[in-house]
């Protein structure tokens, strides 16, 4: 059985900041965000952008305990293909600037695999492809 090592990161989720200790650590997504997709999102209006992380907060929180039809839908995908639930918001970090939760840690066959909860219209692979590259290094680092 896989044990995971538990983060001594606070996430704060109202805020959305991660504190170590007194010394607050950046997000993986809004680093990836800043750095490499600055205007990905240059053209929609606030408002919107708004509405839709309200709406992706509520559904990442419905996925844990089957609250909504996305819910139910997630966690039918996740046992037809095999993979039960090994954390959700798993807390990583490289102690020193960088920390993120995770959205999904599942197990099958003893191997794990990571996920994130997208709402977006379109999955954007590229960006989705950078964040779990670098969830996968810190969950290696931490574990």
């Amino acid at each position: 059985m896989i044990e995971l090592v538990k983060s001594s990161v606070v996430f704060n989720e109202e805020n959305h900041t991660y504190m170590l200790g007194e010394k607050q650590l950046q997000g993986i997504t809004g680093m990836i965000s800043r750095q490499l997709f600055p205007d990905k999102y240059k053209d929609v209006p606030d408002f919107v952008l708004k509405r839709a992380a309200e709406k992706g907060s509520l559904i990442h929180a419905q996925c844990q305990f089957a609250e909504s039809i996305e819910a139910i839908n997630y966690i039918r995908e996740r046992v037809n293909a095999g993979y039960k639930a090994f954390a959700n918001e798993y807390t990583v970090s490289d102690n020193e600037y960088f920390a993120s939760n995770i959205d999904c840690v599942w197990e099958k066959d003893e191997k794990i695999s990571l996920g994130d909860i997208k709402t977006t219209a379109s999955l954007d692979r590229e960006y989705l492809s950078w964040q779990l590259s670098i969830y996968a290094y810190l969950f290696e680092l931490q574990n």
